[in-house]
């Protein structure tokens, strides 16, 4: 018996010193964020914290503050993957502003109506209508609100356009719609100029593509 207590206790003492290290380095990662974030090194303190959080992923304090910083260095991925961890966490009422956060990325990717219903959810949350992101909030909202008015006006009729998206022409200046509707203009030609054999170069209407079962259309 003595042999398997002294097998138990050296597993145990194993796992207090691997734990007790993963402390010390998480310890480390943090002030090694917080002083980066003192000297405003904005992306060495979004990947302290983000080391930070690989060692205890429960921090939900540690994820609000990594997606603070990748937002602020435009890497809306990292901070959307971190801002999701906290309003799905028991937290979530500490850190609210997360879905402010994350409305207003989502709106920057053009989903609107998500968008919609994350700002719906922080004003929820944040019944001070004094604080300054519960104003930023209905602001945010209104937009919201106008842009998928703009995207589904009243009586819109959704129908295959003819031909195909690429043309013999040129086309600029895409703007893409949930990854199925594009919008561009396009150089067209109303003609050659006979002596130079050179086309005349006109400037389309605005057009628009869709992506179906038999590929993009216009």
């Amino acid at each position: 018996m003595s042999g398997i207590y002294k097998l138990t206790f050296t597993i145990l003492l194993l796992l207090f010193m691997v734990t007790s290290s993963s402390a010390q380095t998480k310890k480390a990662y943090v002030k090694a964020a917080n002083e980066a974030m003192e000297s405003n090194n904005i992306s060495s303190a979004a990947a302290y914290y983000s080391s930070a959080v690989r060692l205890d992923d429960s921090d939900i304090e540690l994820h609000f503050k990594a997606a603070e910083c990748y937002q602020k260095i435009n890497n809306y991925s990292s901070a959307t993957k971190h801002f999701e961890k906290v309003i799905n966490s028991e937290r979530i009422s500490q850190f609210k502003e997360a879905y402010y956060h994350l409305g207003d990325l989502t709106k920057l990717t053009g989903n609107y109506e998500e968008a919609k219903v994350l700002f719906e959810k922080y004003l929820e949350l944040d019944n001070d209508s004094a604080s300054i992101f519960h104003q930023k909030a209905n602001i945010q909202l209104k937009s919201v609100n106008w842009a998928l008015d703009q995207l589904y006006p009243n009586g819109l009729k959704v129908q295959w356009l003819e031909g195909k998206i690429n043309t013999e022409y040129t086309e600029f200046a895409p703007f893409l719609i949930n990854d199925s509707i594009i919008y561009y203009s396009s150089l067209s030609f109303e003609g050659k100029n006979m002596k130079e054999g050179i086309p005349t170069p006109t400037i389309s209407k605005i057009l628009r593509s869709m992506d179906g079962s038999r590929g993009w259309r216009s």
